[in-house]
């Protein structure tokens, strides 16, 4: 029998067992920080979509301004607010939540607009569509392992009195 060629088989076969090992370990805390991440980013949705309906239930919006400080027709407050929830897979699914104020609204604009995003997100329909309180319609965001863990979706839509709105859903 002959003696085992130890630089040439024995030591690479250790060094691979430790790496494997140390790989392993590395991937398991990834697993880890990742599930604790992934809560947060729950969070920081919530945080962002609370912050655009701070305490009225409404949308914000990008509205004019005519550069004097005073409030023109346009600042007020959107009768209309947006709810975006998942169904499976990549189906999600967009609602009039306006159920408060009875308010319709006609969607003119759904587009992705994540900073850095790849366009994941898109409506298969055509626009405009006219969606009553609690009315909804289907929309896909196709994710891959490269896509951002947030969505940001902008919607354009009119107010039953013709107003234009527009504002950043996160999901």
């Amino acid at each position: 029998m002959s003696d085992p060629d130890i630089w040439g088989a024995v030591v690479p076969a250790w060094i691979g067992g430790v790496g494997s090992l140390i790989a392993a370990a590395v991937s398991a805390v990834a697993l880890i920080k990742s599930l604790k991440t992934q809560g947060g980013v729950e969070t920081l949705k919530g945080a962002a979509n609370a912050g655009i309906t701070a305490g009225t239930g409404q949308g914000s919006q990008k509205e004019p301004f005519d550069g004097t400080g005073t409030a023109t027709p346009a600042d007020t407050q959107s009768p209309v607010s947006w709810t975006a929830w998942h169904e499976a897979r990549s189906q999600y699914r967009l609602r009039n939540d306006s159920t408060h104020t009875g308010a319709s609204a006609k969607l003119t604009q759904l587009k992705d607009v994540t900073p850095g995003g790849d366009g994941a997100a898109s409506f298969h329909g055509t626009l405009p569509v006219q969606l009553a309180p609690n009315e909804s319609i289907p929309f896909t965001i196709d994710k891959s392992l490269v896509s951002p863990s947030v969505t940001a979706i902008e919607l354009g839509w009119e107010d039953s009195d013709g107003t234009e709105r527009t504002r950043t859903l996160y999901i």
